[in-house]
């Protein structure tokens, strides 16, 4: 039980990279246009459980993060976003194999980061932020693993090595002045606190695989080339747990509950709320690394 729980939380994420064709939902760009690229996996994609096609929707937090670089004039978003994406499939699996891009995405044939790279060198001097969010799903393949924890500590080097080479590649084309970010996940394995009786252990476990893995390799892989928000820390996810299961649910519980559909539906994908959420943060994150 342990061993699945704690697999819950490396099952998050999938979503934004890859493109070719520059077209921006449905509207052409031209080379003067301001563009938010997104790159990455179906967090960055939008995905929704709840939408009416199974898929990735217009208001996931690359599409909300736009209005907030510029509320006058929101720049028109590229999201190469593609449910189940890997840093591995960035790099070297051509198309969305899933199918599962962001609506409206621009086709692409080409590997999500050759796509990616073509829409930041045509766009370069225009590009409002390029956003990535890779690593969950790397992570999530030790879920099966009967040794889940040396699964992890074992892949994440490896998942830091291809994640960093993604974005170093990004910033070679961008050129050093244009925002690129990325960001964690939210800690789903906290859930485990709701489970009657709640398995406290279960939850300081997946926090200890964040901190002592998971978080320190996608962290280290940002590190001088992009910024990052942390979306684990923003929202409690490694805050200490009480003691005592006993007593009122702990802060981190309820936003974990109030960002992702883990308590409603199961699904550790973003709410509405938590799509506002992570695009506050990302927008405050690009403010702040540009103060």
């Amino acid at each position: 039980m342990r061993k699945t729980i704690v697999g819950l939380i490396l099952l998050a994420a999938s979503a934004i990279v890859i493109v070719l064709s520059l077209v921006t939902h449905g509207k052409t760009t031209t080379a003067t246009q301001d563009v938010l690229i997104g790159v990455g996996d179906s967090y960055a994609a939008g995905y929704q459980p709840l939408d009416p096609s199974g898929a990735a929707t217009l208001h996931g937090f690359v599409d909300r993060l736009a209005p907030l670089l510029d509320e006058t004039q929101p720049p028109s978003v590229l999201n190469f976003g593609c449910s189940g994406a890997t840093t591995k499939t960035v790099l070297g699996t051509r198309g969305c194999t899933t199918g599962a891009q962001a609506n409206n995405a621009p086709v692409y044939r080409t590997t999500q980061l050759d796509a990616a790279i073509a829409a930041v060198s045509a766009h370069r001097g225009h590009i409002s932020a390029i956003v990535v969010a890779l690593g969950a799903n790397d992570f999530a393949r030790c879920a099966n693993d009967p040794n889940l924890d040396a699964c992890i500590s074992t892949q994440a080097p490896v998942i830091e090595g291809r994640l960093r080479q993604i974005v170093m590649q990004l910033r070679q084309t961008a050129g050093p002045s244009t925002p690129i970010i990325g960001i964690t996940y939210p800690n789903i394995g906290l859930v485990a606190w709701l489970n009657q009786p709640p398995r406290r252990a279960d939850a300081v476990h997946a926090q200890e695989l964040i901190a002592t893995h998971i978080n320190p390799a996608i962290l280290s892989a940002y590190r001088g080339l992009a910024l990052v928000a942390n979306v684990t820390a923003a929202s409690g996810g490694l805050d200490p747990l009480p003691v005592s299961t006993e007593g009122e649910r702990p802060a981190s519980v309820t936003k974990v509950c109030e960002i992702t559909w883990m308590c409603r539906q199961g699904d550790l994908h973003l709410t509405p709320a938590g799509q506002d959420f992570v695009a506050r943060l990302i927008s405050l994150r690009i403010k702040d690394g540009r103060g």
